[in-house]
């Protein structure tokens, strides 16, 4: 147990069975790859069966306590297993992954909100070369944009992303397909099935509806 940061910057790193409480930080977990001249290759990093917990309250508009709970900090790090973690209290993102990546059966709740907070349960940017995202328990409680499972094209266009069987609720859309963001749009392979839609926050699942920024004419993708 502990209530500092975990920062991970070798290779093969796992992190299992920890209860961390972070205020006033970033990061619980910053995953920091990709650049290896400068000593940063998390690739390969188990993240499982961890109680992840953002601290604090909301003090003069803005928020005190963790921003992200797991967080691929410089983007495209490989590899990542995360799995049967629990997280709650963050203001901003539960889970960000950017290469490649196994999300499994986390459950991301109870964010800490404030005013004009753009909110993500489990989210990646657009330089997935593989994610699987499946079978996550992600309510998001919180009135403000942005969804409980988000694709974007922020960085570069997305593509190869399964978003499967998840439990999901909230946001502006529940879920986003990639369609959002400065780059052009998704590539395609963005395949989005089998998710089970609650209405405990709204009744269309997010206040437009369960899904948006997705093109259902891009190559490969797919949804049900």
């Amino acid at each position: 147990e502990t209530k500092y940061p975990i920062v991970i910057d070798g290779p093969n790193a796992t992190v299992k069975n920890c209860k961390v409480s972070v205020s006033n930080d970033y990061q619980i977990i910053a995953i920091r790859a990709g650049r290896p001249a400068d000593g940063y290759n998390g690739d390969g990093a188990i993240i499982t069966n961890n109680l992840l917990t953002g601290i604090g309250a909301v003090n003069n508009g803005g928020p005190i306590g963790a921003e992200r709970a797991i967080s691929d900090v410089y983007g495209g790090a490989k590899n990542l297993k995360i799995t049967h973690n629990n997280i709650s209290g963050v203001t901003s993102n539960g889970i960000t992954v950017e290469g490649s990546a196994y999300v499994f059966f986390n459950y991301v709740h109870d964010f800490n909100y404030f005013a004009g907070a753009h909110q993500s349960g489990i989210s990646t940017h657009g330089t997935a070369t593989d994610i699987t995202i499946e079978q996550n328990s992600v309510l998001l409680n919180s009135e403000g944009v942005s969804g409980a499972i988000t694709v974007y094209s922020d960085f570069a266009a997305a593509y190869n992303v399964k978003i499967n069987n998840n439990l999901v609720a909230g946001g502006s859309y529940t879920i986003y397909g990639g369609e959002g963001g400065p780059s052009t749009g998704a590539k395609g392979n963005i395949i989005i099935t089998g998710n089970h839609i609650s209405t405990i926050f709204h009744e269309k699942g997010g206040i437009f509806g369960w899904l948006g920024s997705y093109n259902p004419t891009k190559p490969g993708n797919v949804t049900s």
